[in-house]
Parts: C-alpha cells; sequence; structure tokens
C-alpha cells in the first residue's frame, strides 16, 4: 500500500489514517455526543487513577494493619502477591476487552475492585485479609489496559494528547494514594483509608459503561485453554521471580518454577497456533517494529525499582539521611510525572517516526540520571538525587505519549487491546526481573561496602537502559520522501 502524500505531512497522515484504520476496519467508528466522550474519558481517568491510589493506599496501611491483628509477618508475603495480579491479569484483560467489549469488561473489573475493597475494610481475620488484598489486583489487571486503548476508539485523531492526560492520571494517583491514604489512617478512619480507592474504580466503570456503547466480537469462541496456560505461565513467572531470592535460585521450589514456566510457555505457543483467534496472538512479536518497542517498555521500566528501593537505602546507610528525607526524593519525579506527559503532548509533534524519537530521548535522559547519580562526588549531593530522579519524570513524559500510540499504529483491530496490555505487562514484567537481578548484583557487591553495592546497581540500570536505547533507535520506519514518491 502506498500513501502519496507531501512531505510536510506526511508524517502526520501515517498517524492519523493508521489509527482510523484500526478502528473502522472492524466496525464503522460510532457517534458519540461530546458529552457522552467527555464521560466516557473522565471515567478512563478515574480507572487509571485507581490503579495507583489503590496499591499506594494499600501498600502504606497494610503494615500497621496487619501489625493490629497481630500478624505484621504477612506483609512481604502481601506485598509480593498483590504485585503479582496486575502482571498477570493485564493481558488477559485486555483480550477480553478486545473480545466482549472495553466497556463490559471496565463494569466487570471496576465494580469487582469496589466490592473487594468494601470486603477488606471490614475484615478482621489476617489470613482472610492477605487474600482478599492479593485479590485487589486481580481486579485491577482486568481493566488495567482499558483507560489507554478505550481513548483510541473515542478520540483517534487526538490520542497522543489523550494518552498524556491518562499518564498524568497514574502520577496523581501516587500522591493521592500515598498521601491520602496516610491521612485517612493517621485521622482514624482506616477503613476509608481502604474504602476510597473502591469508589474511583466504581465511578469510572460507571461512567464509561453509561456513555460508550459495547461492542463485541461477532461470533466469540472463547480460547479457554489459551487463558488457562497464559495464566499459569504469568503466574509462575513472577512467583519465581519474586521468590527465587528467599528460596534459592537451585532450591526445589524455585527449578520446579523455572520447569512450570518454560513448560507452560511451549504449551501456550503450540496451543495459540492452532486456534483461529488466540489470547496470545504470538505473531504480534514477528512485527519488528512491536518487537522493538515491546522490549524497550521492558528495559526501560527496570529503573524504577532501583530508585524505589536502593537510592533511599543510599541515603539512609551512606549519606546518614532520615527516613522522611529519603521517603521525599520522589517528591518533585512525581510532581513531574504529572505535568510532563501532558506538557509533551500539548506540544511535540505526533508522527510514527517523532515517537520513536521521544522513546530514545527518554531512554537517554534515563541514562544521564544514573550517571548523575554515579559521578564521584555527585551521588553524595542530596541536592543532585532530587534532580537526578526529576530528571526521570521527563524521560517518563517522553516515553508515556510514544509507545503506545507507536505500538498501536502496528495492531489489526482485533487486537489493539492485547497490544496495549502487552504493553503494560513487559513494564510490570520488567520490573519484576529487575528486582531478582538487582537484588543479585546488589548482594554481590555487598562486601565492598554499602555505597559500591548501590553505586552498582546504577550501573546495571545504565547498561539495561543502554539495550532500550539500542531496540528503539533500530525501529525502521519508511522515509517521507521515499513514501511521497511512491
Amino acid at each position: 500500500m502506498h500513501l502519496k502524500t507531501g512531505e510536510n505531512n506526511f508524517s502526520i497522515l501515517v498517524w492519523e489514517s493508521t489509527v482510523i484504520f484500526l478502528i473502522a476496519a472492524r466496525r464503522e467508528i460510532m457517534e458519540y455526543s461530546k458529552g457522552k466522550k467527555i464521560t466516557a474519558f473522565v471515567g478512563c481517568f478515574l480507572m487509571a487513577m485507581v490503579v495507583q491510589v489503590s496499591t499506594q493506599a494499600l501498600n502504606n496501611i497494610s503494615y500497621p494493619l496487619l501489625d493490629s491483628m497481630g500478624r505484621a509477618d504477612l506483609f512481604v508475603l502481601t506485598a509480593t502477591l498483590s504485585g503479582l495480579g496486575m502482571a498477570v491479569m493485564c493481558p488477559i484483560g485486555g483480550k477480553l476487552g478486545d473480545l466482549f467489549g472495553r466497556p463490559k469488561v471496565a463494569a466487570i473489573g471496576g465494580i469487582a475492585c469496589f466490592v473487594l475493597h468494601i470486603m477488606l475494610a471490614f475484615i478482621t481475620s489476617p489470613v482472610l485479609w492477605v487474600i482478599v488484598r492479593s485479590m485487589i489486583p486481580f481486579a485491577i489487571g482486568l481493566f488495567l489496559s482499558i483507560p489507554f486503548s478505550l481513548p483510541a476508539e473515542l478520540f483517534p485523531e487526538s490520542y497522543p494528547q489523550k494518552i498524556g492526560l491518562i499518564s498524568g492520571a497514574l502520577a496523581a494517583g501516587i500522591v493521592v494514594g500515598s498521601y491520602g491514604g496516610g491521612l485517612l489512617y493517621q485521622a482514624g478512619f482506616a477503613k476509608a483509608a481502604v474504602i476510597v480507592p473502591g469508589l474511583f474504580a466504581i465511578a469510572g466503570a460507571l461512567m464509561i459503561i453509561t456513555s460508550v456503547h459495547n461492542r463485541s466480537s461477532k461470533n466469540v469462541k472463547i480460547d479457554v485453554m489459551g487463558f488457562i496456560w497464559l495464566f499459569v505461565m504469568l503466574t509462575a513467572l513472577c512467583l519465581v521471580l519474586s521468590f527465587a531470592s528467599t528460596w534459592g535460585y537451585l532450591s526445589v521450589p524455585s527449578i520446579i518454577g523455572y520447569v512450570v514456566t518454560i513448560g507452560s510457555a511451549i504449551i501456550l505457543f503450540k496451543t495459540e497456533q492452532k486456534v483461529a483467534d488466540p489470547c496470545m496472538p504470538f505473531k504480534l512479536f514477528k512485527n519488528k517494529v512491536f518487537l522493538c518497542v515491546a522490549l524497550f517498555a521492558f528495559f526501560s521500566s527496570m529503573y524504577q525499582y532501583v530508585i524505589q528501593v536502593y537510592t533511599p537505602l543510599y541515603g539512609q546507610n551512606v549519606l546518614g539521611l532520615s527516613t522522611g528525607v529519603t521517603g521525599s526524593f520522589q517528591l518533585p519525579r512525581t510532581i513531574v510525572c504529572i505535568i510532563a506527559p501532558i506538557l509533551c503532548a500539548a506540544v511535540l509533534k505526533k508522527s510514527p517516526r517523532a515517537f520513536r524519537s521521544y522513546l530514545a530521548i527518554s531512554a537517554a535522559i534515563t541514562i544521564i540520571s544514573f550517571i548523575l547519580l554515579v559521578i564521584p562526588g555527585s551521588g553524595d549531593n542530596i541536592t543532585m538525587i532530587y534532580v537526578a530522579l526529576a530528571l526521570t519524570g521527563i524521560g517518563e513524559g517522553f516515553k508515556n505519549i510514544s509507545s503506545n500510540p507507536l505500538a498501536i499504529t502496528t495492531l489489526e483491530p482485533q487486537n489493539i487491546g492485547i497490544g496495549i496490555a502487552l504493553m503494560s505487562s513487559m513494564g510490570s514484567i520488567g520490573a519484576q526481573v529487575s528486582a531478582a537481578i538487582i537484588g543479585l548484583v546488589f548482594n554481590a557487591s555487598l562486601t565492598k561496602g554499602m555505597a559500591t553495592a548501590c553505586f552498582s546497581t546504577y550501573y546495571t540500570i545504565i547498561v539495561f537502559t543502554v539495550l532500550a536505547l539500542v531496540f528503539i533507535l533500530s525501529v525502521k520506519l519508511p522515509k517521507p520522501d521515499k513514501q511521497a514518491q511512491a
């Protein structure tokens, strides 16, 4: 297919026509009133916020709540199981949205999230509390991709701008969840601190389901075995990444985890070759653009674990700072993460080639940020730590408005939901892998001192981010002048 257009407007034409084609190829775009579009988008905004509002609020109050029940020892298990749900359910929820309609899946996930938060607020048994707490991320994972995929259907002409706002919602959710949840708990409103995130979910779900027509695929045939093996593979992978350092990397439980992960992945691959509409369309990874963007998402997300865990550790144990100061390290970054995606989406050019450039800039900024942390004397400067982490927020702004829009140009309409969900999952799995690898690097370097051990994690992140940069620069897109002459 050759597009004949002027060189100046070629890039934006490719972007707009590709997104509109992806939606219209499957079904005609139904006209919505401006009010319904705005209502649906506010619903997407709230459902994006609940991801972080729920996570941050519950992470903040889990330990004191379990401690009040006499089972503070369950906190680590709770945190680990909670991180499992989103990584497992995100691709499954994305595919279910493609099959049964995104509004319906949003409603089911939002209602489930609300009910689980209500239950959690009134449970007094610590074991049951851990079980219900661990189920909430599964409900969130069910609708996690919808705030990013539904705007492509409602606003194909301004999708990058809307994604900038949704990304800002995620960052805002961190502030609302961590500070709001903590303040409510300290004021004696523990039940309210648990219930409020559920209110965000139910409100967002109701706004979407009442504003957007639910359009499911015709003659839906559920790939039951595919969903089962995908669930088994992701669960085994996340469990072994989370617990291998505790069990021992060559212990019997870890080896069983490796075998189950690899075995289920092989079975899943063979199963999906035999069905017409697989839950995991492996053919997506045959597309070099999608594959490179997915690998970029994987490697470029690894740094977040380090700044959450090892940067505060360095501040406390090497610089002698209080937990209050180290806890504020990410505050400027959080503010930047709210503003940067919105500004980037508003002022930057939108085209596939531009998106690739923005992703490369994002990786370069992260690399520069960690170089600042390892320069002799610079990493000991508290102001420089704030600046370096804030710079990563600017990088997130470039990344958040670019990765999904670039990936979506390569997707067939029936795979939009699962494709965007895979982008989110690659980031989640990248964080899990980062925790395992960085933990090994840190422990191996600890004999040389805490400072050396922390710096070794920074160097490792620089290597991973360079890999992300290499993958995104390897994306080949047609040059405008060549296409224009076709």
